[in-house]
């Protein structure tokens, strides 16, 4: 999405045995299309009121501690997805403006968006499936991902990865 840019990355001793990773580093909120992302917060308390007012007034504070949340709730929903078995990206470790997590493709190529694969007759039916399937997966963990679409998710050796997901 507009909100970050992902950039591919070599393994590590961080990255748990992997090959690549991928590495989603969020822009600043006045550089992102989508900056009201407080209909995603509809119904959550924050305890502390000097937090509380200055995301209300949108202060230089406020708008830093927004853009922690939207990185937060991503990793949060990762890590429950892919303990669950979810086809998500695998989270490996967060900061307060990225997140590392596993790569889908390879050295060549990073998976297409499924608004750009194009599959024939045979493979149509099995990635309604998987996609199916994992929108069940995420219901039964009381996750609705706010925002699927064709961008929003990657095919890979003929399977289905579900991605951004901060507005979950």
């Amino acid at each position: 999405g507009k909100e970050a840019s992902v950039y591919l990355c070599r393994a590590n001793r961080s990255t748990t045995g992997r090959d690549l990773a991928a590495l989603k580093l969020y822009h600043p909120l006045d550089r992102r299309d989508f900056r009201d992302e407080s209909i995603y917060r509809d119904g959550e308390w924050i305890n502390e009121r000097r937090i509380r007012v200055a995301l209300a007034k949108k202060t230089k504070f406020g708008r830093e501690v927004q853009g922690g949340i939207w990185v937060h709730r991503e990793w949060e929903t990762l890590s429950t997805l892919s303990a669950a078995g979810a086809a998500v990206p695998e989270p490996i470790a967060w900061t307060g403006d990225a997140i590392l997590m596993s790569y889908v493709g390879d050295e060549d190529a990073a998976a297409p968006q499924l608004n750009r694969y194009r599959p024939d007759r045979d493979e149509v039916q099995a990635l309604f499936d998987q996609l199916m399937a994992q929108v069940e997966r995420f219901l039964y963990g009381n996750v609705i991902h706010g925002d699927l679409s064709p961008f929003n998710v990657l095919v890979w050796d003929g399977h289905v990865t579900i991605i951004d997901l901060p507005q979950a």
